[in-house]
């Protein structure tokens, strides 16, 4: 609005054209700072004018409002894709060492499954005709033996032998414990068959290799 610095002239409605009063008064002026309620008193028509630029400063002041508003959602936008970013990096490293995690445990339980293949079950019978017949089994971790006699268990006397009467067969049968395997191909039963008493020789013979049942 241009300053008025004419005075009034004669015959000319103050009420329509108060130009005297509104000497030195710019837009910038009023619209930082209105207009004053000494002049609206004097000079109503002014208050059409004070209006509008009221409701100028209302606008510009919601405009600030909202630029405020959005810049602060811009910077919160920013920031929670900051944020995101990071939970997605720290949920990629939390996958990997979940897998990590888990080829360890499948690799230890790999590890665990073959180890009793270095279980190799064994058993002997050096029978012969100056003693009693018997076996003798040696004892191996992961390994549990049965020996039976017609099939009937037989238990182990001093020193660890299964003796059995001449003529008959004994058969050592090895299981694996529980969790644990024979590797492929172990030999886990062994079968023997001890002359009769009354053909037994006093002179030792070799004894037969033990048989593969079957």
């Amino acid at each position: 609005m241009p300053s008025y610095a004419q005075p009034v002239e004669a015959g000319v409605d103050t009420e329509k054209a108060p130009r005297a009063a509104l000497a030195g008064v710019t837009a910038e002026n009023v619209e930082k700072d209105g207009i004053s309620a000494e002049l609206l008193n004097k000079y109503p028509v002014l208050r059409v004018v004070a209006d509008k630029f009221a409701a100028l400063k209302e606008a510009k002041d919601a405009l600030q409002t909202a630029q405020t508003n959005a810049d602060k959602a811009a910077a919160a936008l920013k920031e929670a894709k900051s944020q995101q970013a990071e939970a997605k990096a720290k949920l990629q490293e939390a996958q990997q060492k979940l897998a990590q995690a888990k080829a360890t445990y499948e690799e230890t339980t790999r590890v665990s499954a073959l180890a009793p293949q270095y279980v190799n079950p064994s058993a002997a019978d050096p029978a012969n005709c100056l003693v009693n017949p018997f076996v003798t089994v040696k004892p191996t971790y992961g390994v549990t033996y049965t020996v039976t006699v017609d099939g009937v268990a037989v238990q182990p006397g001093d020193g660890g032998k299964y003796e059995y009467p001449y003529g008959k067969t004994v058969v050592v049968n090895a299981a694996a414990a529980a969790g644990l395997h024979f590797p492929e191909g172990a030999q886990t039963s062994w079968i023997w068959s001890a002359v009769k008493s009354a053909i037994c020789k006093a002179t030792p013979e070799k004894p037969e290799q033990p048989k593969q049942p079957g």
